[in-house]
Order: C-alpha cells, then structure tokens, then sequence
C-alpha cells in the first residue's frame, strides 16, 4: 500500500507517518534532516542495513554523501531483503520526498516496492510539502493521500483535480494539526481533527513500540 502525507512544517505529517509505520513489524525510515531518534540502529547509508533487518524492527537511515545515491542503494537492499523474507510485514518511509527527487528518476528498486511487492505485506509511505515534490507516476498509483492545510493554488489544483473540488477547498482551510485523509481507490474521505491519536515523540525512543502500533491510527 501507498500512502502519500502532505503538508507544511510542524503540521505533523512526519509524525502521522510514523504513526502509520508502526503498524507493521519491520520498518526501515530514511530521515534525511535528521529528525528521528526512536532506534539506537542509525545508519549513513545501505551498508550493515541486510543484516539488521533480520534482528531489529526499526532501522533508521541518515544519509551521508549524495542523499539521493543513499536512497537508491538502501532501496535496493531492501528489495534483497524482502524477496529473501516473503510475507514479512515491512515499511519503508521516506521523509521529505523533495529531497530525493522522484519525479526526475525513480530507482529500479524503489519502483519494485511500489508496483511489484504485495500490497498487503509491503507499505510505501511518503512525506512532502507538496504534491509537486512526487512524481507524478508515484501519486497515480498512491491508495491514500492525507493531506494537511493547503493555500497554494498549485497544489489546490493538483488536489481538486486528483481528490475532487470538495477536499481542495476543505483543504484549503483546514485548521492547524487537522488531516483530510483521501482513498484513491473508494474516491471517498473523511477529515481528522485529533491529532492527538498520531502524536510521537520521534525524537526519544518510544516508550513501547508494540503498544504504540497497536493504537496506530487507520486509514482504511
């Protein structure tokens, strides 16, 4: 499954993410502005990454280098990994999309993860400031958009023409911390004004990891 967070900064799309990502066992986080401390396993790029999957639950990768170099070889790990694991229940988040530049070119590798693995198995999640910042072939496969505060007429367009004119202008003022969450496949949504329910510390490890994927927030 595919599910892209839009929004702007210290709306909480990189927590409602993370939020999401708890729901699966295994999860690998690529964190380009350095933001997450919930693991002690943080990595500068792909090396040792195979070989943690197979013990830890959450492996965190801060790039070093070329970031977009980075997130292609951790992509391909992955895909090692996952077609050596069948039926493990995985996450890849990349945060703040933008940086990585998706609608320029899209490793082979992360395109396997989007199209080929099992969608009940293997969830996709992505953050960014703006539909803009993902490629657009990566937005017409997405099942779930969520979509905080919106004001730029760009986006509202993107939005409008993507999810309908009712969420743009909803999105257009939505209130701070609210989410609109969109189901490509049903054309159906519905808004969220608790924040609370998807608010972490990502910063600090969590205090217990199963709890809080247990009370993960969803989307379906």
């Amino acid at each position: 499954m595919i599910t892209l967070v839009f929004g702007r900064r210290e709306q909480g799309k990189t927590t409602l993410a993370y939020h999401l990502a708890l729901q699966k066992e295994t999860r690998v986080i690529v964190d380009p502005r350095g933001q997450f401390r919930t693991t002690s396993d943080i990595l500068p790029d792909e090396v040792g990454l195979y070989e943690l999957l197979d013990e830890r639950e959450e492996v965190i990768i801060q790039p070093r280098g070329n970031p977009k170099e980075v997130f292609a070889r951790v992509s391909s790990v992955v895909e090692d990994w996952l077609r050596d694991n069948p039926g493990a229940q995985f996450v890849f988040l990349l945060d703040e999309a933008r940086i990585f530049d998706t609608p320029s070119v899209i490793p082979d590798d992360f395109e396997y993860l989007l199209r080929m693995a099992p969608r009940n198995e293997v969830d996709v999640i992505l953050t960014a400031h703006r539909p803009s910042d993902v490629s657009v072939d990566i937005r017409a496969i997405a099942d779930f958009w969520l979509l905080f505060q919106m004001t730029q007429e760009h986006d509202l367009k993107v939005i409008s023409e993507r999810c309908g004119e009712k969420v743009a202008e909803i999105a257009a003022t939505l209130p701070e911390h609210s989410v609109i969450v969109w189901n490509d496949a049903k054309g159906t949504f519905r808004v969220s004004h608790d924040s609370e329910k998807w608010k972490h510390d990502i910063k600090n490890f969590p205090r217990n990891v199963k709890e809080e994927g247990e009370r993960a927030w969803q989307t379906a």
